[in-house]
Parts: C-alpha cells; sequence; structure tokens
C-alpha cells in the first residue's frame, strides 16, 4: 500500500520504547531513518532507560528534521534530566515548547 501524503496532517508520533541503549539504538535508528522528515514528533511517554547512544540518536533526528523535531509525553522528566545532565537544556526546551504551550 503506497504511503499518504502527511503535508495536510499533523505528523503521526513515534513512540520511543521504554529502553533506548546502546543495546537498542541500532534498531530504533534504523526505523527512524525510514520515517524522520520536518516536523517529526517523538512520544517518549513510555521512556524508562536512555543513556548516551539514546541522547545521540535524538541529537541526529533533531538534525535530520532540520531543527523540526517536537516531544511530547516527558511526563516523568526523564528525557529533560538526560538532557540537564549533558548541558543541553535550550535543547530541551526548544524540543519541547510546543508541548506546553496552550
Amino acid at each position: 500500500m503506497p504511503k499518504q501524503s502527511t503535508a495536510s496532517k499533523p505528523a503521526q508520533p513515534f513512540v520511543l520504547p521504554p529502553v533506548v541503549t546502546i543495546d537498542t539504538v541500532e534498531e530504533i535508528a534504523a526505523v527512524l531513518r525510514q520515517i524522520a522528515r520536518q516536523g517529526f514528533v517523538l512520544d517518549v511517554s513510555q521512556l524508562q532507560t536512555i543513556t548516551t547512544p539514546g541522547l545521540q540518536l535524538i541529537l541526529a533526528l533533531d538534525k535530520i528534521t532540520k531543527g523540526t523535531l517536537t516531544i511530547i509525553g516527558d511526563r516523568s522528566g526523564i528525557l529533560n534530566r538526560v538532557f540537564q545532565d549533558a548541558g543541553l537544556e535550550a535543547l530541551s526546551a526548544r524540543l519541547t515548547q510546543e508541548e506546553t504551550q496552550p
């Protein structure tokens, strides 16, 4: 079945799995390479563990999407803490900004 154009409808979020580590990041990256585009939405609501390779994956995804990546669902704040630990608070604020606005 051919893919439908998403130009007229909002991007369907990609739900990040609960664990993003050196053991899982390559498989996730392979999927994301196929579907990442401008306006991409990453849902981190199931995220429980993320290590440096996972953070690198998100940074690469932001680059691939030309800075249009949006992250939703960080209710536990785990991703925000990882960004803070890495000194990337400004990037975290930009990526999650749309979710916090009314």
